[in-house]
């Protein structure tokens, strides 16, 4: 989870626009394939076994997995503010660009800017920032991982995570959603991690998903305290769970 919220000091960064923005639809990033739940099936598995043997537990900072990550501005006009990056992570930020593009800003041509902006390799976190979506109230997305994404590929291309710059840590347009945790519910899927919801009731007690996480019905908007949608199984929703939908 430190992880995860490491990458909000990655992005820390205003891009100074006044703009309307009212999140309606939160993420749009799709619940797993039949294909992806296979895999993620088989890597969870891999993983229990190590837990088991006890051969799994790198606890040095210096030793755990680095993730490089690239961020891409995308702006209509050329009026930013470069202002308030912090570098030193363990997502360790390898690039900042910015690019004025009305149409790539409105995330209208998806494919055509990825391949022009997207760096680095397939281990790499790149992190697109755009005025808004066609699709309004829309506050992100994000790929899963993919088992055969290979270089210059759709999959590989696709790659990466894309949010609406109003969800920046201190946007003075999205006083709901301006904590940045938009970027860590979307890096969240980057690694493989689904809605808290996804599945619902039903699939609780499936240790490839719930081990940690209380079964929820349905997403979760506000702040609904004590909310209880699975009452039948132990436990409160997580609604304090970033991959939820509730506000910061």
């Amino acid at each position: 989870m430190m992880l995860l919220k490491a990458i909000l000091l990655a992005a820390a960064t205003m891009v100074s626009f006044v703009l309307s923005f009212n999140v309606t639809t939160y993420c749009d990033t799709p619940a797993m394939t039949p294909e992806q739940l296979e895999t993620h099936k088989d890597v969870t598995a891999k993983i229990a076994e190590k837990k088991r043997k006890g051969v799994l537990g790198i606890t040095a900072a210096d030793e755990r997995p680095l993730i490089k990550v690239y961020v891409h501005v995308i702006v209509a006009g050329d009026n930013w503010d470069n202002d308030g990056w912090v570098k030193s992570f363990r997502f360790a930020l390898a690039g900042v660009d910015y690019t004025v593009n009305p149409t790539w800003a409105m995330d209208l041509d998806e494919m055509g800017m990825k391949k022009a902006l997207r760096k680095g390799t397939y281990q790499d976190l790149n992190l697109y920032y755009v005025n808004g979506f066609q699709r309004s109230g829309l506050a992100g997305y994000c790929t899963y991982p993919f088992a055969d994404a290979a270089p210059g590929s759709d999959g590989y291309l696709r790659d990466g995570c894309t949010m609406n710059h109003d969800t920046m840590y201190g946007s003075p347009t999205s006083y709901e959603y301006n904590m940045g945790r938009v970027t860590v519910h979307e890096v969240g899927h980057w690694l493989g991690l689904r809605h808290t919801f996804e599945g619902g009731c039903v699939i609780h007690g499936d240790p490839l998903f719930t081990q940690d996480t209380n079964a929820e019905a349905e997403p979760a908007f506000g702040c609904p305290t004590g909310r209880d949608t699975c009452p039948d199984l132990p436990g409160l929703d997580p609604i304090g769970n970033p991959m939820d939908y509730t506000y910061e």
